[in-house]
């Protein structure tokens, strides 16, 4: 009684992977690979774009930093400057 049962599950099952199978689109088709290649290209070219300017903005901070750095050694070596002046004429009084 069970047996029946079994096979016609399997047998449906089976069918309706095979229908899915017959109806999926296949990479044979040229419209879907061509698509496929286009926008893969498409893609590659605005990574590739996106990239260079990312490039460049990060050259740009890296040279703003070192600006900055610089900068601010000078303001460090003026203070070291200023504090010994001081602790000489403290020294000195």
């Amino acid at each position: 009684m069970k047996t029946p049962l079994i096979l016609s599950t399997v047998a449906a099952t089976a069918g309706v992977f095979y229908f899915a199978v017959q109806s999926a689109p296949t990479a044979q088709d040229p419209s879907i690979a061509e698509n496929a290649a286009q926008e893969l290209a498409a893609l590659q070219t605005q990574f590739d774009t996106e990239r260079a300017t990312l490039t460049e903005q990060t050259a740009a901070l890296n040279a703003q930093i070192a600006e900055i750095e610089g900068a601010g050694q000078g303001q460090q070596d003026a203070l070291d400057d200023a504090i010994a002046q001081r602790d000489q004429l403290t020294a000195d009084l």
